[in-house]
Formats: C-alpha cells, sequence, structure tokens
C-alpha cells in the first residue's frame, strides 16, 4: 500500500512531466498538444501508476526527438558556405564549415558567470571526458612542465591520464594532505580533484588544507575539477567561489552534462566545461588551445545535437540545482533508510563530509564477483516478483530508480572489491517505498542463499 506521501510525489512527477512536455514542444517549435497526449492519468493502483509515469517519461522523449529530427535531417554534415542557421527557439543564428567544427553558441550563451569579478570562459563539448579531455591537452600548451596531481579515482580519469600528454607526469596522491603538500612547495602544475571520489569509500577533499596550500604557494598550479557527482550542490558551488578566489591562476570546472543538466532525459550527450581567471589574457590562451583541441578531436557538440539540446531547462542553472536537490534527497533515504539488520551486507557507504551523491553503494560481506553476479539476477527476479519497473543499467541522475551490480577490480585499484550500486530517481512514489521495503528484507538476510529461498517460497 503506497503512502499519502507516495502519491504526492508521484502526481507532482506527473505536473513535471506537464511542465517537459510543454518545454519540449517550445524548443521544436510545435504544438505541445501530441505530447501532452503521451501522458497518462494515473489509476488507483500505484505500482500501475508509477510503470505509466515510467513510460511517460520515455514516449515524451522520444516524441520530440523524432519531432527535432524531421527539421535537424535536412541540415548536412557540411552545409553550404555561409548558410545562417536559426537555433530552435531563439533569433540566434549562426553557420559553421562542418559539423566537427560545429561551436554550439546558442547553448553556450546559456553558461554566465556567477562569478563577475573574475573573467569567465565556457565551452560545450561531446560528454564529461571530452571536457577533460580537451582541458588536458590546452593546459599542456601552456608550457608548465610541473607534474599533475590527480586526487580522482574514477576509472576512466585515469585512462584518459594515461593517454594525455601528462602520462609520463601524473601521479594520484594518497590523499588531501600530500596533494596539499605538493600544492604548498610548488611541484604541482596541475591539481586535478574530484570532490567526491567515485571510488568505494567516496572520500571527499580537505579545501581548508588545498586553500590554506594555495596560498602559500611560491607558484600555486592550475585547478581542474570535475564535478559531476556534485550536480547544482549549494556546497559545491560555495567551495567553487572560494577556489576562484584564491591564488590559482586558472580555475577550471567540468562535469558530464548527460543528465543532472537535461531532467534525467538524456536529450544528446553533453559535456561542460567552464574557466575563471584574474589573467584574462592567460585564460584567452587557454580557451583558443581548447576550442582548436575540440575541433581536431571530434570532441564538440555537433549542430543536430546542439538542436536536441535546445529546451530552455537545459543549462539552466536554477532547473539543475532543483533536479540535483530531489536526486540528493531521494539518495539520502536510501541510506538513511535501509537497515543493515543481517550479516548480508557489511556496509552503506555514507560520503564522507557529509557530501550528497546521487546514488547509494552497498557492499556485500563476502564480496566475490560470483556473489555480485548472483545478487544482480536475484534482484531483477524480485523486482519482477513484485510487479517493479526497476530497471538495472549504468550510470545516475535518471527520473525513475536504477541499479547494477559493479563486480570486484572491474573500475581499477582504487575501487577495490564490488558494490551494489542503486542511482536514486528524482521523486519518492509507491516503487520508491517498495524498493526500500525490498532493500531493507534483502538487508535481513544472513546469506544470498537465506535471501534466494525466502523470497523463492512467497
Amino acid at each position: 500500500m503506497a503512502s499519502a506521501a507516495a502519491w504526492r510525489h508521484m502526481r507532482e512527477e506527473a505536473d513535471q512531466l506537464a511542465w517537459l512536455a510543454r518545454e519540449l514542444a517550445a524548443a521544436a517549435e510545435a504544438s505541445p498538444e501530441p505530447l501532452l497526449r503521451r501522458l497518462p492519468s494515473l489509476p488507483g493502483d500505484a505500482l500501475e501508476a508509477e510503470k505509466r509515469l515510467t513510460h511517460a517519461h520515455g514516449h515524451l522523449r522520444a516524441g520530440y526527438l523524432q519531432a527535432m529530427a524531421a527539421r535537424t535531417s535536412l541540415r548536412w554534415r557540411t552545409p553550404a558556405t555561409g548558410r545562417m542557421e536559426r537555433f530552435p527557439g531563439s533569433d540566434f543564428r549562426y553557420d559553421h564549415a562542418y559539423d566537427r567544427q560545429h561551436a554550439p553558441q546558442g547553448l553556450e550563451v546559456r553558461l554566465g558567470n556567477v562569478f563577475p569579478h573574475r573573467t569567465h570562459a565556457a565551452q560545450l563539448c561531446a560528454s564529461g571526458m571530452s571536457a577533460l579531455h580537451v582541458a588536458l591537452q590546452a593546459l599542456a600548451t601552456l608550457g608548465d612542465e610541473r607534474p599533475l596531481f590527480a586526487l580522482a579515482s574514477y576509472f576512466e580519469t585515469h585512462t584518459l591520464l594515461k593517454l594525455s600528454p601528462y602520462a609520463n607526469r601524473w601521479r594520484r596522491p594518497d590523499d588531501s594532505a600530500e596533494l596539499a603538500a605538493a600544492i604548498a612547495g610548488g611541484e604541482c602544475g596541475v591539481a586535478l580533484i574530484e570532490p567526491v571520489q567515485y571510488d568505494w569509500l567516496q572520500g571527499d577533499c580537505d579545501w581548508d588544507a588545498i586553500l590554506t596550500a594555495l596560498a602559500r604557494s611560491p607558484r600555486p598550479p592550475v585547478l581542474l575539477l570535475d564535478s559531476t557527482l556534485s550536480g547544482g550542490c549549494l556546497r559545491w558551488a560555495s567551495i567553487l567561489s572560494k577556489l576562484i578566489d584564491s591564488p590559482a591562476p586558472l580555475v577550471l570546472c567540468a562535469r558530464s552534462g548527460l543528465k543532472l543538466d537535461q531532467q534525467g532525459l538524456e536529450l544528446a550527450n553533453l559535456g561542460v566545461q567552464e574557466g575563471w581567471s584574474s589573467d584574462a589574457v592567460l585564460l584567452a590562451r587557454f580557451s583558443r588551445a581548447a576550442r582548436a583541441a575540440r575541433v581536431v578531436s571530434g570532441c564538440g557538440v555537433g549542430w543536430e545535437q546542439a538542436c536536441q539540446l535546445a529546451p530552455s531547462f537545459v543549462l539552466h542553472s536554477a532547473c539543475l540545482g532543483d533536479y540535483s536537490r530531489r536526486i540528493f534527497a531521494s539518495a539520502r533515504r536510501l541510506r538513511e533508510e535501509v537497515a543493515l539488520s543481517g550479516e548480508l551486507f557489511a556496509q552503506t557507504v555514507l560520503p564522507a563530509g557529509g557530501w550528497d551523491v546521487p546514488f547509494v553503494f552497498y557492499r556485500l560481506r563476502d564480496g566475490g564477483s560470483d556473489a555480485y553476479r548472483q545478487l544482480a539476477a536475484l534482484l531483477e527476479a524480485e523486482a519482477r516478483r513484485r510487479g517493479l519497473s526497476w530497471q538495472m543499467s549504468g550510470s545516475f541522475g535518471f527520473r525513475s530508480d536504477r541499479f547494477e551490480t559493479i563486480l570486484p577490480d572491474e573500475y581499477g585499484k582504487f575501487t577495490p572489491g564490488g558494490v551494489l550500486k542503486v542511482a536514486a530517481g528524482c521523486y519518492q512514489g509507491a516503487r520508491f517505498e517498495a524498493i526500500l521495503d525490498l532493500l531493507n528484507e534483502l538487508a535481513s538476510f544472513d546469506t544470498l542463499t537465506q535471501a534466494r529461498q525466502a523470497w523463492k517460497a512467497n
């Protein structure tokens, strides 16, 4: 039986979908009625209502992308020279020689400078990894031969560094203290930092130590910050403000814009890169190099993808903040309301320093690869038996809840052991409450065998 609060959340999600339908239609310069007709009425059965909501946002996405494709498919990847094209939903017109060269100005103008006392530059890329890639390529042209220190654990970031101009001059410090010492001693040329580490401990950074080190350093480094997990977190905005006011000559912030910046709809791949500096000449040098790297490596946002990202909520700071807060609120409940009363799970990972993140890690006590494979199969079967539309997939930031199991050592030495990862959705409806019940029941067992036998008996 769904609670009154769950029904309220589902009605609010239905209202949100109606708002999204109107925003998507406006971007496609079409009547909203075809999209609004895709929205369901909510039946009396709570789990059936959840299924309809999940299907509805998928249908909204598909209908919008089909409508936009009817427009963008008429433009060649190498368009006629001088053909000015109007960006959807605006009077903004520009052209480009070929798709790889396209600079998505119609979207980049949305990235205004929230720190006007510093010079600001922004560019969009094909993904968060692309944003980091072009930043590393551009930084290598600035002439600083000192090493890069990466207080970062995401496995693809490590792969990227191994393929970058810093391949032979980067290292991963053990903690914030080691990074701070390198900064204070002038040894560090670039400090790449994840505010929350993407590892199974979800450690944070000691920002007070970093700020003190920057103030003491005879030659402060460039800061390159990956804020993908932080979304529109107000705490991160406060820290970023302090870093921008620090002696660092250049502060760069990169993130994936695929989920949280798009209300969970994944309209097109997107990476965001912004930079601030008190030295306008230095920032201009970096920006020219970064834009050149974006073009020659094909890391930009093409015309078709830019048009798909035309809805006004994309890259809108208030929308990002609101959506992030709702995701974080769901994740907090998953951390706080699942009691590990049995012996099956050893730990619910709590992000260090009280940070919010958009998912929750649970670690098995017996954490071998076979155990995590069995756990994934068990959860899929039990969710299906209970009538839950609970998908298994990677990533995070979707409108509805998802899960995956990550096998031991799958992501490298900074992520030893495996985890069950539950990605929170943006509202807490009947399915969310049922998932809480399922996880609490699972966490009351001592072994997977016990869980399988008990659920099979039902």
